[in-house]
């Protein structure tokens, strides 16, 4: 993130958003190239070090935290299928679009403070 600051000086405010959970760790994150999950008291601090003042920190996908956390305690969560195939077949488009609406009506509905699979977070430079 500090990279990121230095090679744009003239940026005053950043957009993050990180995975969240600590617990949640797996396979998916191995794939993806994530080198922790974060909290938001952890991204905060990690904010700061790089010289960004939190406006705004919430947690996301409260929802899917608890479906990552239960096939996390079941024992199916380590080793998860981490390729997919793209929604092409109408059904699969229909499910996508479904889901994508619940995602959308639950951040509007659940309180940001409540845990999510992944945290969104508005620095400005301090």
């Amino acid at each position: 993130m500090r990279r990121l600051l230095d090679a744009y000086p003239n940026v005053k405010q950043v957009a993050i958003t990180v995975p969240a959970g600590p617990e949640l760790w797996s396979n998916y994150d191995v794939h993806f190239g994530h080198f922790r999950r974060y909290t938001a008291a952890s991204l905060t601090e990690h904010m700061l070090a790089c010289g960004l003042k939190p406006i705004a920190v919430r947690e996301l996908f409260q929802g899917l935290y608890w479906a990552q956390r239960g096939a996390l305690a079941l024992g199916i969560g380590q080793n998860r299928r981490v390729r997919f195939d793209p929604p092409v077949e109408q059904p699969r488009r229909a499910i996508h679009a479904m889901l994508a609406a619940v995602l959308g009506i639950e951040h509007e509905l659940v309180p940001g403070k409540w845990r999510g699979s992944s945290l969104i977070a508005i620095g400005s430079r301090a």
